[in-house]
């Protein structure tokens, strides 16, 4: 419709500049360029759903999936968040959680943390840390920014489970609580964890316990 638009003014106006055009063509011009501007105005805002430009290293499909044997969850660098069943490939649900928003810590970027379900939640770090039901999608809780290309670590103490984010931050997967600040830094990559121990091992950080 743009282009057809596009055409038709180029038309009008040379009709214009030959002088002997009718005056209805003036009219013509000026709804055809108030349509125009609002098709333009349309597709500037269609254009953050486009397919991304090609991105060197990091790419728009860094983080891995993730899947319990029966459905896989797998979450792109433009935001697209989808459900399938692993057996047939069925999608089950998409949503789109919008851009990152925010500049990533270290190489500035993409995204390459990955989604994973800890105590029935799908937990996605992707410009928020954010908790999802695995089922439909929907928000259950939203625990901060996340600027991080490594994934939480899933440290178990006392019987629950505890995201620990490679900043150091330590969230409760139940409900995106923050409990702790500071555990340790790390660039890159996410914290390691085994039972209620966690290492943060990568550039700039320090190993902590």
């Amino acid at each position: 419709a743009f282009e057809e638009a596009r055409r038709e003014v180029s038309e009008v106006r040379r009709q214009l500049r030959s002088g002997d055009a009718p005056a209805s063509l003036t009219e013509r011009l000026t709804s055809l360029t108030a349509r125009m501007e609002s098709l333009r105005a349309a597709i500037d805002g269609m254009k953050v759903y486009l397919t991304p430009p090609e991105m060197e290293i990091v790419g728009w499909s860094s983080p891995t999936p993730w899947t319990d044997g029966q459905t896989l969850w797998v979450l792109n660098g433009n935001g697209v968040l989808s459900a399938f069943t692993l057996r047939e490939g069925r999608r089950l649900w998409s949503r789109w959680l919008g851009t990152s928003g925010r500049d990533m810590r270290g190489h500035y970027l993409g995204v390459a943390a990955s989604p994973q379900v800890v105590d029935g939640v799908l937990v996605v770090p992707f410009g928020q840390l954010l908790g999802l039901d695995p089922a439909t999608g929907k928000e259950r809780w939203r625990a901060g920014p996340y600027q991080d290309f490594g994934t939480p670590a899933v440290a178990r103490v006392s019987g629950r489970s505890w995201l620990v984010l490679p900043t150091g931050r330590v969230v409760s997967a139940a409900d995106g609580r923050t409990v702790l600040e500071g555990l340790g830094d790390v660039l890159y990559k996410g914290p390691v964890a085994d039972g209620d121990r966690v290492w943060f091992l990568g550039g700039g950080s320090e190993v902590a316990h």
